[in-house]
């Protein structure tokens, strides 16, 4: 499965690319597939100790030229940059089967620390098996802390939440998720669909969730809303329950303005930055306090987590999971156009429509 070409410039880690791509030199791989920057900050992240040789991949990612055309699942490419050309032709479907068939000899443990996940991968080349183990150490919290600020800063919605349930409809590669968020004093209330199953779950949450903007207060310790409806006089506060709440809210480049009707005093508007509260309030506390491990067997992998929000453990049947993943890779068809560091999309698929521009 390894193909590999002769560079002029080496990168630290092995240049590996799917078999049916041809590259001239192999440098030219990553800024190819890396077209924006915040692609570049998610590989810095994942090899922050090792970022030295990204320096330069958001400069090369502005000359990458080309296109990379999905039929059915088929993947050719044909894109040039400053550093070389990657071009040719691999079956996603095929690629996706071997692998399948490859999970059955494969093992892997990790360990989760202070947002750094740290682990093994035994069993990943059966023609060289001193490449065993694969040892990793990623950064995670930067991974995710960066994977959503990327997503939250590019949120615009508009949507009314009724008797305090929060309606989610976000789209994603592999599909919608969908569902309701709802606070409960101390608690969370989530029922999500998601690509990988339904999420049933209510999940404490931690001490001291209170944050405040334009004269409203959101205790999540109690399940309140505090707003001042007379902020030119003591004692104008009235207490809301969130549970019992319905307004609106406006969300243009992950900032949050609400507007919440009251029965005597008329609607009062409040506007939040959600980045720094998702950050602040819930990542933060999320990965200072998370540990566990994972690990894959015989194509299952398995999880258990102790976090602030409770333990989470789970079971994942990997070789089912990508077996699907394989059906969805076959509907796929479209173009992704480069130019310039700007990427076009026109590719549909079951997992939905990628029309876009970034």
């Amino acid at each position: 499965m390894l193909l590999t070409a002769e560079t002029e410039t080496a990168l630290p880690v092995e240049g590996a690319i799917l078999p049916g791509l041809e590259t001239v030199p192999t440098d030219a791989i990553a800024p190819a597939l890396l077209d924006t920057s915040e692609l570049v900050e998610l590989v810095e992240a994942l090899f922050d100790d090792e970022a030295a040789w990204i320096d330069d991949l958001a400069d090369l990612a502005e000359t990458v030229t080309g296109t990379v055309v999905f039929e059915n699942g088929v993947v050719t490419a044909n894109l040039a940059s400053a550093e070389g050309d990657v071009m040719g032709t691999v079956d996603l479907v095929s690629e996706i089967n071997e692998l399948v068939d490859d999970l059955t000899g494969l093992t892997a443990t990790a360990t989760l620390s202070g947002g750094r996940l740290v682990g093994e991968i035994l069993g990943l080349s059966s023609d060289d098996p001193l490449s065993d183990p694969f040892v990793f150490d990623l950064d995670l919290s930067s991974l995710v802390d960066i994977t959503l600020t990327s997503l939250i800063q590019s949120w615009d919605d508009e949507f009314t939440v009724e008797n305090g349930q929060i309606p989610i409809n976000i789209p994603s590669t592999f599909g919608d998720i969908t569902g309701t968020l709802s606070y409960l004093p101390g608690e969370v209330a989530i029922a999500l669909t998601t690509p990988f199953g339904d999420i049933a779950e209510t999940l404490p949450l931690p001490d001291g969730l209170v944050f405040s903007a334009d004269g409203v207060v959101v205790d999540l310790d109690t399940g309140n809303a505090l707003v001042d409806v007379l902020p030119q006089l003591p004692g104008g506060n009235i207490t809301l329950p969130l549970s019992s709440l319905t307004y609106n809210v406006t969300v243009v480049d992950g900032i949050a303005t609400v507007s919440v009707p009251t029965p005597l005093f008329g609607t009062f508007e409040a506007e939040f930055d959600l980045t720094p509260l998702v950050r602040d309030y819930f990542l933060t506390p999320f990965f200072a306090e998370a540990e566990g491990t994972l690990a894959i067997a015989e194509g299952i992998l398995t999880s258990s987590f102790t976090t602030p929000y409770g333990t989470l453990e789970d079971t994942l049947d990997l070789t089912a999971f990508l077996t699907t993943l394989a059906t969805d890779f076959s509907t796929l068809n479209g173009t992704l156009t480069f130019d310039g560091g700007t990427l076009v999309s026109d590719v549909t698929g079951s997992f939905g429509d990628f029309d876009d521009q970034k």
